[in-house]
């Protein structure tokens, strides 16, 4: 069964991603701000990341830095769902490592799945 870490500060959305990814068969953590999530993948190794970018405490981008400086993390596929289409802010993360940049207004809750189970096929 596939582990996805979801970090999301938005409990509504979090709860749906979660409640979607359930349903799917997925095991799923959550988290609502980086430091958050950091601190479960300190107990459990998950096979892909859902990663908002702006969170309290710790956001996406200074997670993507601390994945980066851990060289058992940093194969962990991650994907950004975030509400901004800055051009700096999807680079940036994309720079960081980011597999992929969904943006929450654009893509609804099974074309996120659809597309965290494509990308796990690939890497299995």
């Amino acid at each position: 069964m596939p582990k996805i870490l979801i970090i999301e500060d938005e409990k509504p959305l979090q709860r749906a991603l979660v409640d979607k990814f359930n349903r799917r068969g997925f095991t799923t953590l959550k988290a609502n701000n980086g430091l958050e999530g950091l601190n479960l993948l300190q107990e459990h190794l998950p096979d892909i990341i859902l990663l908002d970018i702006f969170m309290p405490v710790m956001g996406g981008l200074n997670f993507l830095n601390k994945i980066n400086e851990d060289k058992t993390l940093r194969g962990i596929p991650i994907f950004v769902l975030s509400n901004s289409d800055e051009n700096k802010i999807i680079i940036s993360a994309s720079l960081k490592g980011c597999d992929d940049y969904l943006n929450k207004s654009k893509y609804s809750l099974s074309d996120i799945v659809d597309k965290v189970e494509r990308k796990l096929k690939t890497i299995r």
